[in-house]
C-alpha cells in the first residue's frame, strides 16, 4: 500500500447541505431515463455541489448491495410532479472526497481505502450512520478523451472524531 503524503494531499473535505431530493428508492437507472429527469424535468433539480445535482448512494437493501440516485429538487416541485418517484428530506454532512475511475471497480476501491487510511491520520472518524456516494460531475468529451476515460467522485461520510 502507498504512505499517506501529508505534504500533497489528495483528499478533499465538502460539506453537503441538507436538501430536499427525488429518489429512486432502488429504481433502475433506465426507470429514471425513461421519466425523463434529466431531459423533461430539468426545471425542477437545483446543484447541490459543483453544479452536481444527483448522487448515487450506496444502500443495503435486504442484504444486497443497490444503488439509490437522490437529485436535488426546487422548493415549488410537488410528490405529483415526480409521481412514481418520492421526495425525501436529504441529510448532508461533511465527506471526504477523492477521485476514481468510473467503471472500473479496482479504481474505486482503492480510492474508498485510501480514504479509509487517510481518515485514520485525521481528527475525523467514517459516519456510519450515511452512505457512501458517487457522482461523475467532471466528464466531457475533451475531458473523456485526454484521460481516456470517465471520472467518478467518491464522498465517504466523515464526522469529528468524539
Amino acid at each position: 500500500m502507498e504512505n499517506l503524503d501529508r505534504k500533497t494531499p489528495d483528499i478533499i473535505v465538502v460539506k453537503i447541505p441538507n436538501f430536499r431530493a427525488v429518489t429512486s428508492r432502488g429504481n433502475e437507472w433506465s426507470e429514471l431515463m425513461s421519466w425523463g429527469w434529466h431531459e423533461n424535468h430539468k426545471h425542477f433539480f437545483d446543484d447541490i455541489i459543483f453544479n452536481c445535482n444527483h448522487f448515487l448512494v450506496r444502500r443495503i437493501v435486504d442484504g444486497e448491495r443497490r444503488g439509490e440516485f437522490v437529485m436535488a429538487i426546487k422548493d415549488f416541485v410537488t410528490e405529483a410532479d415526480v409521481t412514481p418517484f418520492e421526495i425525501i428530506d436529504f441529510e448532508g454532512g461533511l465527506y471526504a472526497m477523492s477521485v476514481s475511475i468510473d467503471g472500473d471497480m479496482d479504481s474505486v476501491s482503492r480510492v474508498e481505502e485510501k480514504i479509509f487510511r487517510w481518515i485514520e491520520h485525521t481528527n475525523f472518524e467514517a459516519d456510519e450512520s450515511r452512505s457512501i456516494m458517487g457522482h461523475m460531475n467532471f466528464n466531457n468529451d475533451e475531458i473523456k478523451a485526454g484521460l481516456g476515460y470517465e471520472q467518478l467522485l467518491r464522498f465517504v461520510p466523515i464526522k469529528l472524531s468524539a
